[in-house]
């Protein structure tokens, strides 16, 4: 407890050096490095929503490396879910986007994806918009910084039906690669398995299935189909 104690201490010290001038309006371009040195040296403290929403924009403003990123990703991880969502809907997503870029960017859309609630989930609504297929696989395979995947961390259910229906769509516009169409194939079987096969068939189509996932993927994802008792229009 004192440890952690410590941390947040440092942490807001670190940062309200700046004069707390809030997101991008940063002063100070030592306070990311200095709070990256905190970090490496004692791991992230459990803050409060003040605490995080104070300090992330040290790391986003100005020119945020892929150190700066990382940061970010850990300082996120390591909170708890309301302490999570607060802090991205006080931010805001495209404030947050202005500075974590690229995997950092997917991986912070795979947390997104585990710490909303199925049907508000912010993560599954900004993947499917953006057609990110990046982002929709970590998902199923995981990310960056040990943030592991909705499969691994047994919260597929933090996505409704439909939410997944959209990260499946975002995964069939791009090339759709064997590592999507696996990613796929485990999205379909959590479907069938939780009674919501009738939305691939109904949202998604054997057809537009078929246009992106082929091969032994595609065999799969009939056979589930079929099991989950959807065997016309394609699927038999």
């Amino acid at each position: 407890m004192a440890a952690a104690l410590k941390g947040q201490q440092n942490l807001l010290h670190t940062y309200t050096k700046e004069g707390n001038l809030g997101p991008g309006k940063s002063t100070d371009t030592d306070a990311d490095d200095e709070i990256r040195a905190i970090i490496n040296a004692g791991g992230v403290p459990k803050l409060t929503h003040s605490q995080v929403v104070t300090i992330l924009p040290a790391l986003i403003s100005g020119v945020c490396t892929d150190d700066d990123e990382e940061a970010v990703l850990r300082i996120l991880k390591a909170q708890s879910d309301a302490v999570f969502r607060s802090t991205v809907n006080k931010l805001t997503p495209d404030y947050i986007d202005s500075g974590v870029d690229g995997e950092e960017w997917d991986t912070f859309l795979l947390l997104c994806a585990q710490k909303y609630q199925a049907g508000k989930n912010v993560g599954a609504s900004l993947i499917a918009s953006e057609k990110n297929d990046d982002a929709g696989r970590m998902l199923v395979t995981g990310g960056l910084c040990g943030i592991p995947s909705l499969v691994g961390s047994h919260r597929m259910d933090r996505l409704s039906g439909t939410e997944w229906v959209g990260v499946i769509n975002a995964l069939l516009s791009g090339d759709c690669d064997n590592d999507d169409e696996d990613a796929i194939v485990r999205i379909v079987q959590h479907m069938a398995d939780t009674g919501q096969a009738g939305l691939v068939h109904t949202m998604i189509g054997a057809s537009k299935m078929d246009s992106g996932v082929d091969g032994k993927q595609w065999d799969q994802v009939r056979a589930i189909m079929r099991k989950a008792d959807y065997k016309w229009s394609g699927w038999g």
